[in-house]
């Protein structure tokens, strides 16, 4: 967090794209006739706009969302191998096991791709390192508004963690995302920096 970073330095490693959404790069690597398993995803609104019956939205709350299912991220209930694209879209700051997850994802798809935000060169407006704890003493231990607030379409929310998963719990480098991915396939094949009205991210693709 407290690791300092200048584009300079991050420009001769990774390429840095401008104007670009998050939700845009992961789309244009994913290809509306593959299978792909959306992991975390939420209202499904990576994939508004593709047939559902490719996509299978999963999530540890309930949305309302064609092909739906319930699960964590670190226990999946798909065979080896069963989609062509498996789909991180802000989810690894928010799991317990970030290497499991990992795992799992990879081992139903045959390509991963990830985003993470990049939250060392957000503004102050969108409360970088907002960590769960704080927000837990914020709220006097009840998240129940919060997780509300920030999911009103929510069915049925997961409520054994005090609503921790809706939550950053890490705050991820270039580096540290490298390193991690590393760690876990042992290499990166391409990985880059993306701006969108200074939301900064990082995405990733294991192949």
């Amino acid at each position: 967090m407290d690791e300092i970073i200048t584009l300079d330095e991050l420009n001769k490693k990774y390429d840095i794209v401008y104007g670009k959404h998050r939700i845009d790069w992961i789309r244009s690597h994913c290809p509306r006739n593959k299978k792909i398993v959306d992991i975390g995803g939420n209202t499904g609104h990576t994939f508004n706009g593709y047939d559902r019956k490719f996509v299978t939205t999963v999530d540890l709350d309930v949305y309302q969302v064609e092909n739906f299912v319930r699960s964590n991220a670190e226990d999946l209930p798909f065979k080896d191998r069963e989609f062509d694209i498996a789909v991180f879209a802000e989810i690894l700051e928010h799991v317990d096991n970030p290497e499991i997850a990992l795992l799992e994802a990879k081992r139903v798809s045959k390509k991963l791709i990830i985003s993470v935000p990049f939250e060392h060169f957000w503004g102050s407006d969108l409360r970088p390192f907002h960590l769960f704890e704080t927000i837990v003493e914020e709220n006097n231990g009840n998240l129940l508004n919060e997780a509300v607030k920030g999911n009103p379409t929510c069915i049925d929310f997961y409520k054994e963690d005090n609503h921790r998963h809706l939550f950053h719990h890490r705050f991820f480098t270039p580096q540290t995302l490298e390193e991690l991915l590393i760690k876990v396939f042992g290499c990166v094949d391409y990985m880059c920096i993306l701006e969108n009205n200074s939301m900064w991210c990082i995405g990733a693709i294991i192949e």
